[in-house]
């Protein structure tokens, strides 16, 4: 397109320049040789020669420049069917072109649009295939991540759990002590008990103290009184006897009141212990009641702290059994199929053996029967050469038929387990396959991911490329259209400059 829109554009320079030296020209020539103003008819004086001979010359000069003026108006026109021609054939080659240009634009953009509806197709099942495959890897990252997870907070709920064991075991040696300090108070309960049952016997002999000094003091009374008689008595008839009795009467009532001080005293001392033994019974029972109290409250903080690490303990082996059957689930199934895989490979492994070993049997057998059927080839001929042995003729070729069915048996079982070789060799390496596979899984998926992402930026690039190239199209389409526009006002100049030209003559 280009090269056409230069020769059209040189073309058209040099018609300008052509043009511009006419309309040069032809000024010159007006301001040399103005148009004559014929008013009125010149008269030519009859007697001046001269005079007619300048009016010749000017007559002659003016026919010239009209000759000229004529020359030029032909090469006016001529220059203007020229110019005619060359916008005619610019023209067309200017519709050509846009048509052309148009045509290829929409053959490219089609082109394009199809190359991208391809591309754009092709990345949408990239996308989705590199999608699919992103999804089945983080399933498996996931996976592996909830195991490790898992394994961790088994991790932590086992360091939990040997925590609450060592604090079982503090709390089973603080059980212990309370035990060793209830013991120690039992025994102190039981010393209280006899001391209670010394008070008891205290209390015991003092009743019986009391009761005894109550009959001292009746008795008391009663000599007391029997004394007042005697003396009253003695009053009235004071003889010795009396007197004598009386004395006796008064050492007897002496030593009696002797006594009674004397238990009085034991009394008194009696009751000063037993106040003492009262109140130390009263301070360790007390101490006992308060000991009690602490042991008890003990005892509830013990199995408080017992049920609360109980509830744990169950709560930590719940979680601990649900991890650990989760675990040995995962394990059990991939065990399984590793079991599974590896049974089936000792299974063919065996069957191969099983059929090489009755392979090479059979091989050893039909080299056997090869043998036999020389050895009876060789004695039916030897009893064709003699025909008195027909009985063992017949015998031998029944014989002979048997092996022969036997060998036709044989090789049949041959090739069926050639076949079945063959076949548990497929399904071995297919088997094979699988495991590599199996192992291969998650290589494939970094290399596709790899692949997909490289081919994902190539069509990246792609679709940059042709939005570039589709801008380049745009303005060399934009520059073709200014062209365009700025050959058809020159075209309008060359007109107008024309129908100047016209007007002026």
């Amino acid at each position: 397109m280009k090269p056409k829109n230069s020769v059209s554009a040189q073309k058209q320079s040099s018609l300008t320049a052509k043009i511009k030296t006419t309309d040069q020209n032809l000024d010159k020539l007006q301001q040399q040789f103005p148009k004559p103003k014929v008013t009125k008819k010149a008269q030519v004086p009859q007697n001046s020669f001269d005079d007619s001979n300048k009016v010749d010359s000017l007559i002659s000069n003016y026919n010239e420049i009209l000759t000229q003026n004529t020359q030029l108006m032909q090469k006016v026109q001529e220059l203007t069917d020229s110019n005619a021609k060359i916008q005619e054939h610019c023209n067309n080659e200017l519709s050509d072109m846009s048509d052309k240009t148009r045509q290829l634009i929409l053959q490219l953009k089609s082109d394009q649009q199809l190359e991208f509806q391809k591309q754009t197709q092709s990345h949408k099942l990239l996308q989705q295939k590199y999608e699919c495959l992103s999804i089945q890897f983080q399933q498996q990252q996931q996976t592996i991540q909830d195991n490790q997870q898992q394994l961790k907070d088994f991790e932590t709920l086992k360091q939990q759990n040997n925590q609450l064991l060592k604090q079982e075991n503090e709390f089973d040696t603080f059980y212990k002590e309370l035990e060793t300090e209830n013991e120690s108070l039992q025994k102190q309960i039981q010393s209280l008990n006899k001391q209670s049952q010394q008070t008891d016997q205290i209390a015991h002999l003092n009743s019986l103290l009391k009761t005894e000094n109550e009959i001292l003091k009746s008795e008391n009374e009663r000599i007391t009184k029997r004394y007042d008689e005697i003396i009253k008595h003695s009053s009235k008839n004071n003889n010795n006897d009396q007197t004598h009795l009386i004395n006796e009467m008064s050492e007897q009532i002496n030593t009696q009141v002797k006594s009674n001080q004397m238990l009085s005293k034991e009394i008194e001392q009696l009751k000063t212990q037993l106040a003492l033994q009262t109140a130390n019974n009263q301070t360790l029972m007390n101490t006992q009641k308060e000991a009690q109290k602490q042991f008890e409250e003990q005892i509830r903080l013990l199995n408080q702290n017992q049920l609360s690490t109980q509830n744990i303990n169950e709560v930590l082996d719940q979680e601990i059994q649900q991890l650990k059957l989760q675990i040995n689930h995962n394990t059990v199934q991939s065990d399984k199929k590793i079991k599974n895989i590896n049974q089936e490979l000792k299974i063919v492994t065996n069957e191969n053996e099983v059929l090489t070993d009755e392979n090479l049997q059979l091989q050893a057998k039909i080299k056997q029967l090869e043998k036999d059927i020389k050895i009876k080839h060789k004695q039916i001929k030897d009893i064709q050469e003699e025909p008195s042995n027909i009985i063992n003729d017949a015998f031998y070729l029944q014989q002979i038929q048997e092996k022969e069915t036997q060998i036709g048996q044989l090789e049949r079982g041959r090739e069926t387990l050639d076949q079945r070789i063959e076949q548990q060799n497929v399904e071995n390496n297919t088997l094979r396959q699988q495991i590599q596979g199996l192992n291969n899984v998650i290589v494939l998926i970094e290399k596709e991911k790899e692949t997909l992402q490289a081919k994902f930026n190539v069509l990246n690039d792609s679709n940059s490329k042709i939005s570039t190239n589709m801008a380049e199209i745009q303005k060399q389409l934009d520059l073709t259209k200014l062209e365009n526009v700025q050959l058809q006002k020159q075209v309008q100049d060359l007109k107008q400059y024309i129908v100047t030209l016209k007007v002026s003559d």
